[in-house]
């Protein structure tokens, strides 16, 4: 049986907190994203083969800027741009103390993907933006990652990404999506969530392919696409 080597470990990667902003070990990987974390590393490694000089990420919610750090660590600090949303002070300031162990610079942003619809009754001080806003604010012709783990927002994401995707701009989309009930939280693969489904069919729609389907709301309780242009 082949034995998976800890990507976290792998990398050098530092880690002080968890997504909870709980304090962990040096090596810390969340076991329930084991699956989105391989799918992760194989896709910025397929992306390292174009051998460009700068590599592009944004991260939507970046909390613990964990896929950040390893999309830096897999191409190199000084060959790769990396943009973090996060509305959340405690998560931005964990985020940002990563980023500073572990030596790397990001572009680290307090805004928020606009959703009409609250989660949880919370509503944030923060300005709102689009993906649209977020490439031509900094110049980016090609994002080579768009990562959105968001909390029900990521249909707006979509929304706001209309230029973006309408002229292939972004290469690979990890999208984490998530139940809108306590019921839609045992969703599998007959029965995905709405949220789910709508993020799907509007990628679909402008063309991209379909990479990897994980509705199954495991994954730290989220179902999970993957798609390229």
């Amino acid at each position: 049986k082949e034995i998976r080597m800890n990507v976290t470990e792998k990398y050098g990667i530092k880690m002080k907190y968890n997504q909870f902003g709980d304090i962990v070990t040096e090596n810390f990987e969340d076991p329930d994203e084991k699956i989105a974390i391989d799918l992760f590393e194989k896709s910025v490694l397929d992306l390292k083969l174009k051998n460009k000089n700068v590599y592009s990420m944004i991260e939507l919610g970046s909390n613990f800027s964990y896929y950040s750090m390893l999309f830096k660590k897999i191409l190199e600090p000084d060959e790769s741009l990396s943009i973090l949303l996060e509305p959340y002070d405690k998560y931005m300031k964990t985020g940002k103390e990563h980023f500073e162990i572990n030596n790397l610079e990001g572009v680290f942003l307090k805004e928020r993907i606009y959703n009409p619809i609250p989660w949880c009754n919370i509503t944030f001080d923060c300005p709102s933006t689009t993906i649209d806003d977020l490439l031509e604010r900094y110049g980016i012709e090609e994002l080579d990652v768009l990562h959105s783990d968001i909390d029900k927002s990521e249909e707006y994401a979509l929304i706001g990404a209309k230029n973006s995707l309408e002229n292939k701009k972004i290469d690979t989309i990890f999208i984490m999506t998530h139940p809108d009930s306590i019921e839609e939280s045992y969703s599998t693969h007959e029965n995905p969530t709405k949220l789910h489904i709508k993020c799907k069919t509007i990628l679909l729609d402008y063309g991209y392919n379909l990479v990897y389907d994980h509705p199954e709301c495991d994954l730290a309780g989220d179902g999970m696409l993957v798609f390229k242009k």
